[in-house]
């Protein structure tokens, strides 16, 4: 009970601060409406950029209206080739979200080339990031790296490490497109590491299930089940659809590896589920051409014939060429099992442009001399860094020796000065040894002489007591009172 009364606070509290932060930006959004009325110029883009990023995760119709707005300004009046710059990129990145690409690649041909003149670094690594992901999409992987693997550059000197994360991301999955598997995991593993520098997990969860991808086709099957339920685990009860559909789809495959066809049935009939729910085209196609290439296992080819005819569709509305590639060949293979050969030889002839559009000799070519090159940049980089870290070690030498010297000089000083102050402390000892026996012998000479004082004051004293006496006897017998009285005033008197 109390633990169903915490949730319900939390949630509560949650929807509040979701409630409140709407408000805001609803607020922010027409104090900007109302002083965009009366601005112009460069002030006016500036009011419509900031319109933009408020709409820009809630409605994509209202960001594209402000953005176009800004970005036409920026172009036909260039008061400042920054806003230019930064309204083209943010125009590219919606154009890619509604997959206009060749829209997209002709504002980033305008908007490159002015932000490498002016060194905009930043914006210049967003941009590459879009065309990379762009050039993915299309199967040109070539393009793909090097757009990225120079942002990955760009990146690397800014020191920006979130930004740098997602570009380790989106290299390992062109890596994993065109199926190397061991670049795209390290540059998988690269990304986590950058996350967990940032203690930053947000798709930390997906990037576990992409690198379950990478070690199913490498054949790591253990290590592929404990990443994909490592990355489910993360998000349970909280899971996005896209993960979910990742996730199942990963563990389908895994399973019919595992050769349990009953279990990778139920993952991908889920994952196929959730497709249709969210209107995913993509893993629809991808979860349908795996149940097709299944059912041709199986021997199953109406069935199979079925599910790839589907997910041909599914992949023509992405153009995904790599699934489109998938599906023809599972087409081939359930029309040759149904003894169809002229639909067949049809398939195989789609499957092959699929094939070689995607893994023709120029890509192969293109990406060898691009792995050389950036191995080559990065080889000049470690040995330009190792020549650095050997200077800096010869000046850290030069400056331990200095100060070795130093030390070694300061050392001696405070020696000398112990040795000075301990000749000095010595002497002085000495003299104040021999004024000590002087004062002792003197004062053993004033005992002296005063008890020789004491000795002589008794003897007189006595002497003085004697004749007293004797003058004492001396009047009595006499019998004259005047010297008496005088004898006794004398004797009173001391």
């Amino acid at each position: 009970m109390i633990r169903s009364c915490y949730i319900g606070m939390m949630l509560f509290l949650l929807f509040g601060a979701i409630q409140v932060a709407s408000a805001q930006d609803t607020q922010k959004a027409d104090s900007l409406k109302m002083v965009l009325e009366r601005k112009r110029g460069k002030e006016r883009m500036n009011v419509l950029w900031e319109l933009a990023k408020v709409y820009w995760n809630k409605d994509t119709v209202e960001t594209s209206k402000y953005i176009e707005e800004a970005y036409m300004l920026a172009r036909i009046a260039p008061v400042d080739s920054f806003l230019f710059v930064k309204t083209g990129k943010g125009k590219a990145m919606l154009l890619r979200l509604f997959e206009r690409y060749s829209k997209a690649f002709t504002i980033l041909d305008e908007i490159l080339p002015v932000a490498r003149r002016h060194g905009y670094d930043e914006e210049i690594g967003t941009c590459l990031n879009v065309a990379g992901m762009m050039y993915s999409m299309l199967g040109k992987y070539d393009s793909a790296l090097f757009c990225q693997l120079e942002c990955l550059r760009i990146r690397e000197k800014l020191g920006d490490i979130l930004d740098l994360s997602v570009v380790q991301n989106n290299i390992g999955l062109t890596y994993y497109q065109i199926g190397d598997y061991d670049k795209s995991l390290y540059y998988y593993n690269l990304c986590l590491k950058s996350k967990q520098v940032m203690k930053n997990n947000r798709d930390v969860d997906l990037l576990y299930i992409n690198m379950a991808l990478c070690y199913l086709h490498l054949g790591e099957f253990g290590y592929s089940l404990y990443n994909v339920k490592k990355g489910l685990n993360l998000c349970v009860g909280h899971c996005a659809p896209s993960l979910l559909m990742n996730g199942n789809h990963v563990l389908g495959m895994l399973y019919i590896k595992l050769n349990r066809p009953d279990s990778a049935k139920i993952f991908l009939r889920r994952c196929y589920e959730v497709a249709m729910k969210e209107s995913n085209y993509r893993y629809k196609a991808e979860s349908l051409v795996v149940l097709g290439r299944q059912a041709n296992d199986e021997g199953r080819y109406l069935e199979a014939l079925g599910y790839s005819i589907e997910s041909k569709k599914n992949a023509l509305e992405v153009r995904s060429r790599l699934v489109l590639e998938d599906a023809y060949y599972e087409l081939f293979r359930s029309k040759r099992g149904l003894n169809d050969f002229e639909g067949a030889a049809l398939s195989w002839d789609k499957y092959l442009v699929y094939h070689d559009s995607l893994f023709s000799e120029s890509l192969s070519v293109s990406l060898i001399s691009m792995h050389i090159d950036f191995e080559q940049e990065q080889n000049e980089t470690r040995l330009a860094l190792q020549e650095s870290i050997v200077r800096w070690q010869d000046r850290r030498n030069t400056w331990i020796v200095g100060l070795g010297g130093l030390l070694f000089i300061f050392i001696g000083l405070l020696i000398y000065d112990f040795t000075s102050r301990k000749r000095e402390n010595e002497m002085l000892e000495s003299v104040v040894r021999d004024r000590t026996r002087a004062l002792e012998e003197k004062i053993r000479s004033l005992e002296r002489e005063e008890a020789e004082r004491r000795t002589w004051e008794q003897r007189i004293d006595k002497s003085v007591r004697n004749g007293i006496t004797q003058l004492d006897a001396l009047t009595t017998m006499t019998g004259k009172k005047e010297l008496n009285d005088a004898l006794s005033a004398f004797h009173n008197n001391g």
